[in-house]
């Protein structure tokens, strides 16, 4: 099996390993920021349109239709840096899982820009009267289910990615039968995996949902809709911590073993990770008894932004240990080119200072209230 995985390139790393790993982790914790919503909000805006409609549903339903393309653009700009930097350091397994799922792989941007075209046309609006071009109930909620399955389908097709890409046992049966079927059979770890990704980014979005409603909304909006989005986070963070252990007993045996003997760095943040979940929820639970409270949002946010994180290292610390047979991260030799690097990570900062107040500046411009609301 060994013969199998093509040796690192032999140019090596530009910056040293635990710089690149730091920058993968960081970058891929934002991404998911912004993915998580538009992924979860996409199902949360078909749910808008189902049942009997309201004024506040629809106010709602408009200011997350404002920001949906921003954060769908956001994700696919931040998805970028992690995805390099995993071909950097695990270019051998990347790409060859890559060229096992073939279609299914270059479907991605079929799906991308199949769902975010069709977001751009349900919002647009006639250029006499403001008028929506796609009035039709049904089939705005025919074309948001479309969206909401793309960006799920997405999620399905990178899961199935990263779970061949650190499987290489499996394959020869990728390549000699179908690759997905070959991995959700095969791979144990592929459907909590998935569900994990799923459920965890409706934790995430209504998060989202709070902050939309509350910084944009009237007051029935704001309280509708800031109490929607913390029982849809509560809910997904009950449940994501139910499926975290079934992820983290599927697997494999030896891994296991390790994570739970502290024999790799993945299990402090793991143990960090699962603590800081249980007092996200306690603060979700108590947030959605009061959803206009200033205090236990930011509370919230904050932990849900570390949680985050350190889901996003123990990720990188569970690769390493399931690629250990074949490949471990000291066995690169690195050529630092600290020119290149130290322009990078200005530009990388600049560029995060840029989008905070390009966010800024879009929150306050329309907030019709001028002011976040107080507890």
């Amino acid at each position: 099996m060994t013969n199998l995985v093509p040796g690192p390139d032999p140019l090596g790393l530009p910056a040293p390993v635990w710089l690149l790993v730091t920058l993968l982790v960081v970058t891929h914790a934002l991404h998911m920021v912004f993915m998580n919503f538009a992924l979860a909000g996409s199902w949360v805006l078909c749910a808008l349109m189902v049942g009997r409609e309201s004024e506040w549903k629809k106010m709602l339903y408009e200011r997350m239709m404002a920001v949906l393309p921003v954060a769908i653009s956001l994700a696919i700009t931040f998805g970028i840096a992690p995805l390099l930097f995993v071909q950097v350091l695990y270019g051998q397994f990347f790409y060859v899982a890559n060229v096992l799922l073939g279609f299914f792989w270059l479907a991605i941007l079929a799906l991308l820009m199949v769902g975010f075209y069709t977001v751009y046309a349900l919002k647009a609006r006639r250029p006499e009267g403001g008028e929506k071009r796609i009035a039709a109930r049904p089939l705005r909620l025919l074309l948001h289910l479309g969206v909401a399955s793309a960006f799920t389908a997405i999620a399905f097709l990178f899961t199935t990615n990263a779970a061949l890409s650190q499987h290489p046992e499996l394959w020869p049966l990728a390549r000699a039968g179908s690759p997905v079927g070959s991995v959700w059979r095969e791979a144990g770890l592929a459907v909590p995996r998935f569900l994990h990704n799923l459920v965890g980014s409706f934790g995430i979005g209504g998060l989202w949902l709070v902050w939309i409603a509350l910084f944009r909304g009237s007051d029935e909006e704001a309280e509708k809709g800031a109490r929607l989005g913390a029982m849809v986070s509560l809910v997904a963070t009950a449940i994501q911590i139910v499926i975290g252990f079934w992820y983290l007993l599927s697997l494999p045996e030896g891994v296991l073993k390790r994570f739970l003997t502290f024999a790799t760095p993945g299990s402090f943040s793991l143990i960090l990770g699962i603590l800081l979940a249980v007092g996200l929820f306690l603060a979700l639970f108590f947030l959605s008894q009061a959803p206009s409270h200033a205090r236990l949002r930011w509370i919230a946010s904050a932990l849900a932004a570390a949680v985050l994180l350190l889901m996003s290292a123990t990720n990188e610390a569970l690769r390493e240990e399931l690629l250990r047979e074949h490949f471990t991260l000291p066995e690169w030799t690195v050529r630092t080119q600290w020119g290149p690097i130290l322009v990078f990570l200005a530009v990388f900062v600049a560029g995060l200072a840029v989008v905070a107040w390009l966010a800024r500046v879009a929150w306050r411009a329309h907030n019709p209230r001028g002011a976040e609301p107080s507890s």
